[in-house]
C-alpha cells in the first residue's frame, strides 16, 4: 500500500476513537470506539465522515479490514472496519484485551447482557486503543464475541506487523449476507451481485463502470467474496491504495484477513 493511502485511511477512521475508555481487560482497552449500525452507503458511516470529498471512492467500502497505528511503544490503535453482527447486539459490547501464550493478542467483545439480535445483520466500524504492559510486537490479532451462553462469534484475525511497521491494513471483502441485509446499493462497488440467481433469486446486476466479477471462482457459495461488482480498470492507477488492477477490475491486493462464524 502505499504511504498516501495508507494516511488517508488512518485519517479517515480517527473520528471514530470516541473517549469512552475502558478498564476491562489485562492489558487494557483505554479507548473504544463503535459506529453503531450502518448501511454499507459508506464503508465506515461515521468514521468516514472527514475525507477528502474529491475521493470518488471512500477506501473500506465493502471491504473488512484490521487496521493499526502505533500510537507509543506500548500503546496500539487497531481498528475493525464492517464487522458484521446482529442488530443491536453492540447494546451488549464490553471490550476486553487478553495476550495470549504464543504472544498474539485478543480483542473479546465480551457480551454480558445477552442482547439478542432484533432484526438481523448489522455491520459495524470499531477501534479499540489497547496499552501494553511490555513493547508490542508483531503476531496475529484476533477480534470477536463472547460471552452467555453462546460460542465465540464472528472472528476476524490476521498477521499484523505491530511493532515493525508503524501503521497499516489487513483486508478481506466484507460478510456478503450481512451486505446484502443492511439493503447495500448493489450498485456500489465491491456489493454483491448475481449473474445466475438460484430459483426464487432476482438478479442483481451491476452500475455501469462496474462488473460482476466472481473474486472465489464459486460463485456465490463464499460469505467473504463470491460474486461483487468491481471498478473497470485499465491499471493500478484506476484502483485505490488496497487494490491492484487484474484482468480489467481492481481487486484487493492481499486477502490477509480470515473470517470464521
Amino acid at each position: 500500500m502505499n504511504r498516501s493511502a495508507l494516511q488517508l485511511l488512518l485519517s479517515g477512521v480517527s473520528a471514530l476513537a470516541a473517549c469512552t475508555g475502558t478498564d476491562t481487560g489485562n492489558p487494557p482497552v483505554i479507548d473504544f470506539g463503535n459506529s453503531g449500525c450502518h448501511d454499507q452507503r459508506y464503508a465506515a458511516a461515521s468514521a468516514l465522515e472527514s475525507l477528502d470529498k474529491s475521493v470518488p471512492d471512500p477506501l473500506y467500502k465493502g471491504l473488512t479490514c484490521l487496521t493499526w497505528q502505533q500510537v507509543d511503544p506500548r500503546t496500539v490503535r487497531i481498528d475493525l472496519t464492517n464487522y458484521e453482527s446482529g442488530c443491536e447486539s453492540d447494546r451488549g459490547w464490553t471490550p476486553r484485551a487478553e495476550q495470549r501464550p504464543d504472544g498474539g493478542l485478543d480483542i473479546v467483545l465480551e457480551d454480558n447482557n445477552c442482547i439478542a439480535a432484533a432484526c438481523g445483520w448489522c455491520v459495524y466500524d470499531l477501534s479499540f486503543t489497547v496499552q501494553l504492559d511490555e513493547p508490542v510486537t508483531d503476531g496475529e490479532v484476533r477480534v470477536y464475541q463472547r460471552g452467555c451462553e453462546k460460542a465465540d462469534a464472528s472472528q476476524k484475525a490476521a498477521t499484523l506487523a505491530l511493532a515493525s511497521q508503524p501503521s497499516g491494513a489487513v483486508c478481506d471483502y466484507a460478510n456478503r449476507h450481512a451486505l446484502n441485509w443492511r439493503g447495500a446499493d448493489p450498485g456500489g462497488p465491491k456489493m454483491p451481485c448475481f449473474t445466475a440467481p438460484t430459483p426464487g433469486q432476482q438478479a442483481i446486476t451491476c452500475q455501469p463502470g462496474l462488473v460482476c466479477t466472481d473474486v472465489d471462482q464459486t460463485a456465490s457459495s463464499s460469505a467473504n467474496g463470491g460474486e461483487l461488482c468491481l471498478s473497470v480498470c485499465t491499471s493500478n492507477a484506476d484502483c485505490d491504495g488496497l487494490t491492484s488492477c487484474e484482468s480489467g477490475v481492481c481487486k484487493l491486493r492481499e486477502r490477509g484477513l480470515s473470517s470464521s462464524n
